[in-house]
């Protein structure tokens, strides 16, 4: 009996022995492509900005207005040459008795921006901040104003509640609503009343440019400083940035707060249901080739591996933004050695 158990479990063995030898020879399977289509208006989907400017026109400010003026071509720049971004931008003072100065009337956006130059953009935003004099009050109101307009039945038509907000603020003094208004002015409770002005998961973001002492190349005759103010503590809140309106490269500061305000909204990216062998794709604006690679080599896209997008710098190639179409091309990552 011992001797048929071996004898058959010798059979088995050999049989399993003869069935290996074909199992890696199997046929790799066919290469599977991807394509996929998308409209260039896909790409709006959260790209609307509410740019405010709250300027001080206080006695003591021509020469911080002067500095703005001079340097606005170097801010507008991130506006005037982002073509996906539907930014509006407006200016008010911190006279709590004053009308907007720019955007409020006539809105000043990227529509506008289509029809008219760059030149006449960056004079007509100079002009408007020209416009604001040093003879506004000297009780500078930062919070109480940009609340005031974003409530004001009159002025209500410049915000928009589905998109994100940015407040830049500049000033030499400190922010007096809270002192004279009321506990309404609060860092947090103000903070909490613009966003209910918004939409859920709308940012809303501050910045400023101070002339305070304990700011680069600010003298020392005033007393307000930034640390541990108004400022700081909602700037900090919101994840914004901060700078001294005092320096020379005042211009190459304000430039990064337009950056910053423009990464705020999604850049333009589309969403890959498929993984992709990274060196076969291929993308197209309708039938023309789009290059890949940085920005300043003159690529237009770079995918991620991280969230398999590929991610578009701008939208400048879209001669049609309305009817024009980004069509994509790879073979699909299945794993397969095809080498």
């Amino acid at each position: 009996m011992m001797i048929k158990s071996l004898l058959f479990l010798s059979i088995i063995f050999s049989g399993c022995q003869n069935i290996d030898d074909y199992v890696y020879h199997d046929n790799q399977p066919p290469q599977r492509y991807f394509e996929k289509s998308q409209s260039m208006l896909s790409f709006y989907h959260d790209s609307k900005i509410d740019i405010l400017f709250v300027i001080d026109n206080s006695g003591s400010m021509g020469g911080i207005q002067d500095n703005v003026v001079r340097n606005s071509a170097l801010f507008m720049d991130s506006f005037l040459q982002n073509n996906h971004m539907e930014w509006r931008l407006g200016i008010i003072s911190t006279d709590a008795k004053q009308s907007p100065y720019l955007g409020f009337t006539e809105m000043f956006d990227n529509e506008y921006a289509k029809i008219h130059t760059e030149g006449f953009m960056i004079n007509t935003f100079q002009g408007a901040v020209e416009n604001l004099g040093t003879r506004g009050s000297g009780n500078e109101y930062n919070f109480y104003n940009i609340l005031r307009v974003m409530t004001d039945y009159s002025y209500m038509g410049f915000f928009r509640t589905d998109a994100h907000l940015a407040v830049i603020m500049i000033t030499d003094e400190k922010e007096q609503s809270l002192e004279d208004f009321g506990q309404k002015y609060e860092v947090n409770t103000f903070m909490n009343a613009i966003k209910s002005l918004k939409n859920t998961g709308k940012v809303v973001r501050f910045y400023g440019a101070f002339e305070f002492p304990d700011l680069k190349d600010c003298d020392d005759s005033y007393s307000t400083e930034y640390y541990q103010s108004d400022f700081e503590n909602i700037i900090n809140l919101s994840n914004g940035l901060h700078m001294s309106a005092c320096t020379e490269n005042f211009g190459n500061d304000l430039a990064s707060i337009g950056r910053d305000i423009i990464s705020i909204g999604d850049i333009p990216s589309i969403l890959l249901e498929k993984r992709p062998v990274v060196e076969s794709i291929k993308v197209y604006y309708d039938e023309t080739p789009l290059p890949s690679g940085k920005e300043e080599d003159g690529g237009f896209w770079f995918y991620s591996s991280r969230y398999n997008t590929i991610n578009f710098y701008n939208v400048k190639f879209a001669t049609d933004l309305k009817k024009g179409r980004v069509n994509i091309k790879f073979d699909i990552d299945d794993g397969v050695d095809r080498d």
